[in-house]
């Protein structure tokens, strides 16, 4: 399964060379996932996937509470059959728009809610998933894709950067669906280079980042 970015595919750029000019940008959901019990487990993976980026640069990252229009980074939900994008490629589990300030839909990240979403990207009974088609007794599991690992790679993107090459294919920002919620050295290094290091100390940054891999429990 593939994450998706705004249309840059055939860009000779090796990265977007535009950011956010403020220290603080500021989310809000347009809609939530119909997958996930409850809008506060996904709203708290939302804030782990932000808070992988903001431990390593100058940057906050926070959920805007009025006044939502004015929000940077809208978050939405969508499928195959009302999204362009995800009509003509159906793989695609999300996309976002990278940083241009006074474009609407600059930032903005709508997944795909055609797959099915956890908090844990573990393989679920097929009744769970779909009990029209599936008995309570029957064997089949279906995969699911973790929130938290798509919101992390996508937040990437609406902060300016662009998928990483193959030779990090356990990064971040990898092209391909990997699962993993922490940063790599090359993510790492990557955002600095857009919003400068961080001064988190490296005592709370290791406590928060075995926070961030544990997920929302």
């Amino acid at each position: 399964m593939f994450h998706g970015h705004e249309s840059l595919a055939n860009s000779t750029r090796d990265e977007w060379d535009i950011k956010w000019e403020t220290d603080t940008i500021y989310y809000h959901f347009e809609s939530d996932c119909e997958d996930i019990l409850g809008f506060d487990n996904e709203l708290k993976a939302f804030r782990l996937a932000a808070l992988a980026w903001t431990l390593e640069c100058n940057l906050n990252i926070r959920q805007k509470r009025r006044n939502t229009a004015d929000a940077e980074i809208k978050i939405r939900w969508s499928d195959s059959i009302h999204d362009e994008l995800f009509k003509k490629r159906p793989n695609v589990l999300a996309y976002a728009y990278y940083p241009s300030p006074g474009r609407e839909i600059a930032g903005d990240i709508t997944f795909n809610d055609s797959h099915l979403w956890s908090l844990d990207g573990a393989n679920v009974p097929a009744h769970y998933a779909d009990p029209n088609h599936y008995d309570v007794d029957s064997p089949v599991m279906m995969r699911t894709f973790d929130i938290q690992h798509t919101t992390t790679h996508e937040l990437g993107h609406a902060l300016g950067l662009k998928h990483s090459n193959n030779a990090c294919p356990d990064c971040v920002m990898y092209l391909m669906y990997n699962g993993n919620r922490n940063l790599r050295a090359n993510d790492r290094e990557r955002i600095q280079k857009f919003y400068e290091k961080a001064s988190t100390s490296e005592k709370i940054k290791k406590m928060l980042i075995g926070r961030i891999k544990g997920g929302v429990t």
